[in-house]
């Protein structure tokens, strides 16, 4: 099992049938898999949902309000929503090798294009401001 150093681990007992091995400081972000590109595609599927809500109670001329356990569903649909194709693709990134039948692109370019457009043009937001929205938070450390 490779761990990397974060400190929220807190210390692993010994384990008998498991070898643990620490991943080297400031490697994480190019050999964790979840780094790869899967946080990013289920905060990708989050935030659409949580747009689409948005945009509905917008048409609804009602305030969008999302409590704890409206955020637990949606991300439990997000996390759903991450294809083994994704979780594949971001372990060989890593450098660790999955096996995993082909399936479809699980991010439909085009869809996604029209959901901004439309999101910029009712909150009226620049591009600049947009791109903003969507990556505000990549720096942060996910754990």
């Amino acid at each position: 099992m490779f761990i990397d150093n974060c400190t929220a681990h807190g210390e692993i007992p010994n384990q008998k049938n498991i070898k643990i091995k620490y991943l080297p400081p400031n490697t994480t972000s190019k050999l964790q898999p979840l780094d790869q590109g899967i946080i990013q595609s289920f905060k990708m599927h989050y935030r659409k949902d949580v747009i689409r809500r948005f945009l509905a109670d917008v048409e609804r001329q009602t305030p969008t309000t999302i409590d704890v356990l409206q955020a637990m569903w949606i991300i439990a649909k997000a996390w759903n929503l991450v294809t083994e194709k994704t979780i594949a693709n971001c372990f060989k990134k890593s450098g660790l090798k999955v096996t995993c039948e082909d399936e479809e692109d699980d991010l439909p370019v085009a869809k996604l294009a029209r959901t901004r457009q439309r999101v910029q043009e009712e909150i009226h937001l620049q591009e600049t401001e947009f791109e903003d929205f969507v990556t505000f938070d990549n720096d942060l450390a996910s754990y």
